[in-house]
């Protein structure tokens, strides 16, 4: 593993990853459902941060400096982006927080978020299936000026000179 101390700003698209772990399952006749219709049982659900945040994340793994994250966020299907995050460096086992300075839409609109539903029968992963939830971002000129006064923050009021930048 890398031994590096450095300050990374990373900005970008963030995205919600949804995964969905489900079985499938066997028929109940009781049911009224289409013969060609499969019935899956769901296990697990899991929502991380992805976008530029899969970087951050992976940043915050190796590197022993101090990550910031600046996005534009919407609304989230379940917890605020933030907690999302936050749940995501713990599945990530990193003991460094990232700092996110994102910028909420005002028109709260949905964020881009990935649905993925991943099968295990008997042990045995099936490909996942994907469901693409595009959100209508606001990405106005006074949103991507507030990546400017974030950057600032983080170096003159904060003191953390940014060692590298990630776009």
């Amino acid at each position: 593993m890398l031994n590096m101390k450095k300050n990374v700003f990373v900005i970008g698209d963030l995205v919600v990853d949804h995964t969905i772990f489900a079985r499938s399952k066997a028929l109940r006749p009781h049911l009224q459902i289409d013969a060609q219709e499969q019935i899956y049982e769901i296990k697990r659900r899991q929502l991380t941060a992805g976008g530029a945040a899969n970087t951050a994340r992976i940043l915050a793994v190796v590197n022993e400096g101090n990550t910031f994250l600046w996005g534009i966020i919407g609304k989230t299907p379940v917890n605020s982006f933030r907690s999302i995050l936050n749940d995501s460096t713990t599945f990530d086992n990193s003991y460094k927080v990232i700092e996110f300075y994102g910028v909420q839409d005002e028109t709260d609109a949905p964020m881009h978020t990935i649905n993925r539903i991943i099968s295990n029968n008997d042990n045995t992963f099936r490909h996942p299936v994907r469901f693409d939830d595009y959100g209508d971002i606001h990405i106005t000129k006074e949103k991507h000026e507030t990546v400017i006064s974030s950057l600032n923050h983080v170096h003159k009021e904060q003191e953390h000179m940014i060692d590298s930048i990630y776009n």
